[in-house]
């Protein structure tokens, strides 16, 4: 599933996300763009929707995001205490500098599991 904003949205051109199963027990949702004030919230409706009791896991892969702002981090946030609530596991793919330097600068990167790349994420066997 692609979710793009709205059309004749200011932020249609700068921000989308796409889920596909990375496993039978897992989901990626892949950002692009910016996340930001006018993008957050279309993927917090976006993570938190695809957080279901009992599963499947979710990984948030930002790897070709170009701003990563305050409300990116605010996104994650509830879309963790979500999964903590759902108990499925939650976790961020984060390589570059502009979305590394906000969770380390607030510590989020003590509270996420974040890993460098999709393909290191580790799967549960069962779904």
């Amino acid at each position: 599933m692609v979710v793009l904003p709205s059309p004749g949205h200011p932020a249609a051109h700068v921000f989308t996300a796409a889920v596909e199963p990375l496993s039978p027990s897992t989901l990626v949702c892949a950002v692009t763009g910016e996340v930001d004030l006018a993008t957050a919230p279309r993927l917090r409706d976006l993570l938190v929707g695809q957080i279901r009791l009992g599963g499947p896991d979710l990984v948030v892969d930002l790897g070709e995001v170009r701003f990563f702002g305050a409300t990116g981090l605010g996104v994650l946030v509830d879309a963790l205490a979500a999964a903590g609530l759902a108990g499925v596991g939650f976790c961020v793919v984060a390589r570059t500098r502009r979305v590394l330097l906000p969770l380390s600068a607030t510590g989020l990167d003590l509270v996420f599991a974040v890993y460098p790349h999709v393909e290191g994420v580790p799967v549960r066997a069962d779904p």
